[in-house]
């Protein structure tokens, strides 16, 4: 009988531990993502160039709210010198 509740619970442990939710972080990872950053470094990259383009300042001067859109003017000026 003792051998039988041993092993029972055994059993009840490795199911619920094989049937674990992962645990999702406020960034919308999870903590396998956050473990292995390497496997992003070239999207990130990528990213990194696209936001430095005409297009996309320009794709973000057209939702800027009205008094905001001569801070971030004064900005890109800045920026090219």
């Amino acid at each position: 009988m003792k051998y039988n509740k041993i092993l029972l619970l055994l059993f009840l442990f490795a199911f619920m531990n094989n049937n674990a939710q992962e645990i999702v972080t406020a960034g919308g990872g999870t903590l396998k993502d956050w473990a292995h950053l390497k496997l992003y470094e070239k999207e990130n990259e990528q990213l990194k160039k696209i936001k430095h383009t005409k297009q996309y300042n320009e794709l973000l001067m057209r939702w800027l709210p009205e008094h905001l859109k001569p801070l971030f003017q004064q900005r890109m000026v800045l920026a090219k010198k």
